[in-house]
């Protein structure tokens, strides 16, 4: 299996069906007038970001989707390079394949940008997941899901609470909830949520409570 080549996205060489696209976007975050703050160039960029891209090769060299399947990584900062998920939408839909769009360090004030970019994807039928200080520090902190990650959820989104390392992400990407159809029962509590929704080894990942059997559409091609 070959990685890389030409350009942002690689050399799409690969069949349709056997590629896997996961799309890595740190969000920004609004300003007073509405406008997502960006820099020419970022004094320091995104660590989360890195750490994610770094564990995601790890995951693509070790096969962990199968030596057929074409794990394609695409990151982007949106404190220093402006994201388009019309533009990511095209490309991927070109390249055929199927795709998962992460929404990483999510803190609280980037919540609601992230929701925003969050909107294009799942209107194409792309599951989006989030993960960040916002949502693990409100599962593991409240008694209750806040407002707007209960609007995240009926929207279609799906969370990740906590770390990545120690094969967590291994256990997303071929986690075999996203190609469940089955209806999830809508958690009250976090107590709840976790007893329903955790996937092996205690990774925290949320599924949405509206809108389930959208995660039937990671298993499909995306067209």
């Amino acid at each position: 299996m070959r990685h890389g080549g030409s350009g942002m996205w690689g050399t799409m060489r690969s069949t349709a069906s056997n590629v896997f696209h996961f799309v890595m976007i740190k969000p920004s975050h609004y300003d007073d007038d509405g406008y997502p703050i960006q820099w020419i160039r970022s004094a320091i960029p995104s660590n989360t970001l890195a750490c994610l891209n770094a564990l995601a090769e790890d995951a693509r060299r070790r096969e962990i989707l199968g030596p057929e399947i074409d794990i394609q990584l695409h990151t982007y900062d949106e404190t220093n390079r402006r994201v388009r998920p019309e533009r990511i939408i095209r490309t991927i839909r070109k390249a055929g394949g199927r795709a998962l769009i992460g929404l990483v360090g999510v803190q609280s004030n980037q919540f609601p940008r992230a929701m925003d970019l969050a909107r294009p994807f799942l209107a194409a039928g792309m599951p989006v997941l989030a993960g960040g200080f916002h949502v693990s520090g409100c599962i593991a902190m409240l008694p209750e899901l806040p407002a707007d990650l209960k609007a995240a959820q009926a929207m279609g989104i799906s969370f990740f609470a906590g770390e990545c390392e120690d094969g967590r992400l291994d256990d997303v990407l071929i986690c075999p909830g996203w190609l469940v159809r089955a209806p999830a029962p809508e958690p009250t509590s976090i107590t709840k949520a976790i007893e329903s929704h955790i996937i092996p080894r205690s990774v925290g990942l949320f599924t949405p409570t509206v809108s389930v059997a959208m995660l039937g559409l990671f298993g499909s091609l995306v067209m």
